[in-house]
Parts: structure tokens; C-alpha cells; sequence
């Protein structure tokens, strides 16, 4: 059987120092990296658990048979952890394939569109009789979280280097795709979901976020490059990229 390094020689290979600093799931998952990297699993392997995973919380939320929000909640925790392993494991077995990084794009922000959609959505159905304003809400969650994601391909098409803005708090905090706090908060809304008034207040609360990430952002370019993110030249870049993208997948 192979010897694994020490936890502290596999976090400095596996996970980029400045991720560990800010990261308390990458701080925890090094634990369960250790057992897995003793097995022959790859990284599509693990992305492929996490789907089977991400579906299991989802039925946890959705069945009226078996409705039990706090056990699916806990299940996108662990999620969470598969997320953090994957890449360490293609770092530490050098294992890397284009294919491998569009599958774990794909999970990434199918499971942070679907976990939005519970958490603003399908949620609210088995606890209020009303739900359409805040399913409306969630519509609009939704289209800010994938505008945020569009906003952060503007900024790579444009070379803004992160590294002059990682000293930014809110620049980490913002630029970042937040899949993680939305899970956080759909664990405090499970726990206080059983006072109405508490629970839409943390739905304001988390749209009042984005909306102030999407301006942050947005501002944050203007200061730095003098012009408007949004702009066509930009825009088309930004699905060039994209385009490109989808045809280098092609062809693999």
C-alpha cells in the first residue's frame, strides 16, 4: 500500500495556500482526502458521487413521504467537502483532462442553480400557503446568481489580475460564486423555517446581497479600467470564450 504524506504535506500540495487560509471546508476535507486517495477513485469518479449525493438532498427536500429538509441540508454540506476533494485529488495523482474540468463546471453550477431553487423555492411550498411572491424572489435570486457568474467571465476576458484584488475583502467575498453561503443559508432557513416572518427576512436579506455583489462588482471594474463592464466589445468576448470552450470540449 502506498504511504501517504503527513495532513500538513498534503494540504500544501493538494490545496493552494491562500485557499486554506479562507477555507474552512478545504481545512476539513483534507481528512477525508486521505482515505480517498488510498482508493483507486478518480476525479470524474468523485464528481459522479457528488451528483448522486446532490440528487439524494434534493429528494430529501421535495418528497412528501420522506420530506426531511435538515437531513438534505446536511447532505449538501457533504457536498460541499466532495466539491473541495475532486481538484485535490487530480493535483495529487497529476490526473487533469478538459473533459474532467467541464464535468466538474457543470456539477458546480447545476448544483448552485438547484440549491438556489430549494432554498428561495420548492422549500416554501410544503410550509406556506402563498408561496408565489417568494417563488418570484427565487426567480430573481436565480438570474442574479448566473448574472454573477457572467460578470466574473467579463473580468477574466479583460485580464483583470485577481492577485491586485485578493487584498480586497469584498473583492474575495464578492468574486467568489457564493455556492457555499447560499448552503450555509438554506441551513439557517431549514432552522428557523418554522417562524414565517424570520424566514422571508432572510431571503431579503440574501437577495439584498447579491444585488449589492452585482453593483460591487460592476463599480469595482468601472474604478479599475475606467469603462463599463457591460459593454458590447466585452460581451462578445465573453461568449466567444464560451464558444470557443464548448468546441474545445468537442473535440476531445
Amino acid at each position: 500500500m502506498e504511504k501517504l504524506p503527513s495532513l500538513t504535506e498534503l494540504r500544501d500540495i493538494c490545496y493552494p495556500k491562500q485557499s486554506q487560509r479562507h477555507d474552512p471546508y478545504r481545512k476539513i476535507g483534507v481528512y477525508l482526502l486521505k482515505p480517498v486517495l488510498l482508493t483507486p477513485l478518480t476525479p470524474n469518479h468523485i464528481t459522479t458521487i457528488r451528483i448522486f449525493f446532490l440528487v439524494l438532498g434534493f429528494f430529501f427536500f421535495v418528497s412528501k413521504e420522506y420530506t426531511n429538509p435538515l437531513l438534505g441540508v446536511l447532505i449538501f454540506q457533504f457536498c460541499i467537502l466532495l466539491d473541495t476533494i475532486d481538484g485535490a485529488v487530480a493535483r495529487y495523482k497529476k490526473l487533469s483532462s478538459t473533459l474532467g474540468e467541464y464535468y466538474d463546471f457543470i456539477v458546480d453550477h447545476t448544483a448552485s442553480t438547484l440549491i438556489y431553487f430549494l432554498a428561495f423555492g420548492l422549500f416554501i411550498l410544503h410550509s406556506y400557503t402563498s408561496p408565489l411572491p417568494i417563488l418570484l424572489l427565487d426567480i430573481i435570486l436565480i438570474f442574479l446568481a448566473n448574472l454573477c457568474f457572467f460578470i466574473r467571465t467579463l473580468y477574466t476576458v479583460d485580464n483583470i489580475s485577481k492577485k491586485e484584488l485578493e487584498h480586497r475583502f469584498l473583492f474575495r467575498l464578492f468574486y467568489q460564486d457564493n455556492g457555499r453561503l447560499i448552503v450555509n443559508t438554506l441551513l439557517i432557513g431549514v432552522l428557523i423555517s418554522f417562524y414565517q416572518p424570520l424566514y422571508d427576512l432572510l431571503i431579503l436579506l440574501f437577495i439584498a446581497f447579491m444585488i449589492f455583489k452585482v453593483l460591487y462588482l460592476v463599480f469595482l471594474f468601472w474604478s479599475i479600467r475606467k469603462k463599463f463592464l457591460f459593454s458590447p466589445l466585452l460581451i462578445s468576448k465573453a461568449f466567444s470564450l464560451i464558444f470557443n470552450s464548448i468546441k474545445n470540449l468537442r473535440k476531445v
